[in-house]
């Protein structure tokens, strides 16, 4: 079988004032004409189809095109959809029942373990392997009792441990000789973040790779946007198709082909680099003054971007490190931006001080963050001499995190 994975969409993104849907429909219409050469019997998209729980209708109506699309496309492939921590459960399983009816289109939201083991199958309709479709999983989704002398967390852990157990052994019952995929859409212990994904609401951090890959021959994950596997070439984050922010702009995006024989025959991982429609631009490269931010920009070879359509002109961060007045910056700023062929991102601001030894000290302020909130709890609370309790401090940054994935600017 040759399967592809993919996940974090994040549909509906926005950066700055920006939103990203021409960039993302651009990937989606890649992907298709990508699975079309390839001839794929299925297409696993391992959660966070959307950017928030409440997406634009505009992000929904890309999802829903792409889905058509997909399947007119694809006459004998399946395309199977589990929701992550940003997507709503209900709101990805509304096309359900019409997935259903053409019988190759499947929507995970919300964990259902009757029929969370879907059969893949090949061009004439056999089935060729088990996928364990497993949405992002709240303690609420599992019987997570907690036992004498167990944490919360560990209890959560034995819960996912025994979810993904029981289905594979389920799916081996039905047919021991069929390989076995499981998705996922969690962090699992020792994978490496990229920088903007957002703390998980309801569950714990970090899961044993063991959880999810034991008895397994793939394991395709989702949550974290750097590609990376885990111990074993098998077990993989796909990571996003795209950059989300300027932190995960130089990383290499990708999804993954993955071609099985039979169960324990092992497994042929093959990365394609997805194109890169939009640039990341940093103004200057280390932070620099007022002066020294427009002698970057002047310098700078605009002749590429000034014929592009808006939606793929280059965003652009400028990094500052000055006492001169937030006023005079933001005039700076705003007499850039109009004269350039950009998308304006945001600023981050650094303020050197002179320590008592004569050397410099940089504070930073991103004011990009997805902390932010977080950041100004803490300094007034410091402010007020209060030490914040990490159960309070877990809290609010859950409070913070719902906020966020509910479309609010927190």
């Amino acid at each position: 079988m040759k399967i592809l994975h993919t996940s974090d969409w994040h549909l509906g993104l926005m950066l700055g004032e920006h939103d990203r849907l021409h960039e993302q429909r651009l990937f989606l219409e890649w992907l298709v004409e990508r699975a079309c050469e390839l001839s794929i019997n299925a297409l696993l998209v391992s959660g966070d189809v959307y950017d928030v729980v409440n997406p634009s209708l505009a992000a929904q109506t890309l999802f829903a095109d792409f889905v058509v699309k997909f399947y007119a496309a694809m006459p004998t492939a399946q395309l199977v959809v589990i929701a992550g921590n940003h997507d709503s459960a209900a709101r990805l399983e509304l096309p359900k029942p019409f997935g259903e009816a053409l019988g190759r289109i499947h929507l995970v939201g919300q964990l259902d373990v009757s029929s969370a083991i879907i059969p893949l199958r090949d061009r004439q309709g056999k089935a060729c392997a088990w996928c364990l479709a497993v949405p992002y999983l709240r303690p609420s989704d599992l019987d997570c009792k907690v036992l004498d002398g167990e944490t919360v967390d560990e209890a959560f852990i034995r819960a996912v441990t025994s979810l993904y157990s029981s289905l594979k052994q389920k799916a081996q019952q039905a047919d021991s000789e069929l390989p076995i995929i499981s998705m996922g859409h969690l962090t699992v212990a020792g994978s490496a973040r990229a920088g903007a994904e957002r703390s998980m609401i309801g569950g714990v951090e970090s899961i044993p790779v063991s959880a999810v890959a034991d008895g397994m021959d793939y394991v395709a994950l989702g949550h974290i946007h750097r590609s990376q596997k885990l111990g074993a070439d098998h077990v993989r984050y796909c990571g996003s198709p795209y950059a989300v922010n300027f932190d995960e702009h130089s990383a290499q995006h990708q999804i993954l082909l993955i071609e099985l024989a039979q169960a324990g025959g092992g497994v042929i991982v093959t990365s394609l680099a997805v194109p890169r429609v939009v640039d990341f631009l940093r103004f200057p490269k280390e932070a620099g003054t007022l002066a020294q931010v427009q002698e970057s920009v002047q310098q700078f070879d605009w002749k590429p971007y000034e014929r592009l359509p808006r939606d793929l002109r280059p965003f652009v961060l400028f990094c500052f490190v000055s006492s001169e007045q937030a006023t005079d910056l933001r005039k700076g700023v705003e007499n850039l931006c109009s004269q350039l062929p950009i998308r304006y991102a945001g600023v981050t601001y650094s303020n050197a001080l002179l320590a008592s030894n004569g050397t410099i000290r940089i504070e930073h302020s991103d004011l990009r963050s997805l902390d932010a909130p977080t950041d100004v709890f803490l300094k007034h609370m410091e402010r007020q001499q209060i030490q914040v309790p990490s159960p309070v401090l877990a809290c609010f940054r859950e409070a913070v995190a719902h906020v966020q994935m509910q479309g609010g600017a927190a």
